[in-house]
């Protein structure tokens, strides 16, 4: 309901959304508002970025992003992910 009071006053023509239940769940109520449907774009997900668990996603976000070819153990390059942008 937050976002409905956000965007009061704003036309919206297109709600996009990832294909996550929580995404959709979360602007479900706005785009009831305004009467239109939500398209899913898989290509929205997110992306793993290991197998484990990241002790410090601060100190690895800044690497990613300093570095684009920064990546952990199994990582993808960053750089594979521009093509999705």
């Amino acid at each position: 309901m937050e976002l409905i009071k956000i965007f009061a006053g704003i036309d919206i023509d297109l709600f996009y959304s990832s294909p996550y239940k929580r995404t959709i769940e979360t602007i479900k109520p706005l785009s009831d508002k305004y009467g239109k449907a939500i398209i899913e774009i898989n290509d929205l997900r997110e992306r793993k970025v290991d197998d484990t668990w990241i002790e410090d996603f601060d100190l690895f976000s800044k690497m990613q992003w300093n570095d684009f070819e920064y990546k952990l153990s199994i990582a993808k390059e960053s750089i594979y992910y521009e093509d999705r942008i």
